[in-house]
């Protein structure tokens, strides 16, 4: 019997893929260079594999202020996904686990302070049992531990457990911590390998609770 459902929550929860993928094009615009859709969703949903600003200085041959860009970046970050609505099905399926008093949990590779705020704004952070961050840990996805740490917060098994993930990488660590795991790709990952996953749809709206 399913006991709990774990959600990822950059891009899958809100598109904050999207803008991040847009603010790095900015810059690189701003420098003559080029960063592809494909280059920058290859790092999604990992810890530490892409450095932009290595990047963007190997392709225009020089040095950059990274702290100045960075900043800049990180405000124009900021604005867009401060409007970001919850993404089709997510606040549906939310309210149908409750019903059925399911757990819930919020399993992000993202710090504590940006996957909390946003969920204040959207009203959703007195929706989860637990909500488990990368600095809660220090281990991200794709390794299983924040998974494993998640479940046993919760005070479920691991066969009593759901993750949704949109990147390869996420799904990776909730398969590696033996949970069954449905794929929901976003624009920015939809083209990457999902095979390692249970399942895969193309919105939560396609999801019925009481066939999950």
């Amino acid at each position: 019997m399913i006991k709990a459902l774990l959600f990822d929550f950059d891009g899958l929860i809100i598109d904050t893929e999207s803008p991040d993928y847009q603010t790095w094009v900015e810059i690189f615009d701003e420098y003559g260079a080029t960063m592809t859709k494909e280059t920058w969703s290859s790092h999604i949903g990992g810890i530490g594999r892409f450095n932009p600003f290595d990047y963007l200085e190997e392709q225009i041959g020089r040095e950059v202020d990274r702290k100045t860009l960075h900043m800049q970046r990180a405000t124009r970050f900021r604005e867009i996904c401060e409007q970001q609505p919850i993404l089709p099905g997510v606040l549906e399926m939310i309210q149908a686990a409750k019903a059925r008093d399911l757990k819930l949990a919020v399993a992000s590779n993202s710090f504590g302070k940006w996957v909390n705020n946003h969920l204040k704004r959207l009203n959703l952070f007195n929706e989860f049992d637990q909500i488990i961050c990368l600095d809660q840990i220090t281990i991200g996805k794709p390794e299983p531990k924040m998974y494993l740490t998640t479940i046993r917060l919760l005070g479920v098994k691991r066969q009593e457990a759901i993750a949704f993930e949109d990147s390869p990488a996420g799904a990776m660590g909730a398969k590696r911590a033996g949970v069954y795991t449905i794929a929901i790709p976003n624009d920015m990952t939809r083209h990457m390998d999902f095979s390692h996953c249970d399942r895969v749809v193309s919105s939560m709206v396609d999801l019925d609770i009481d066939d999950l």
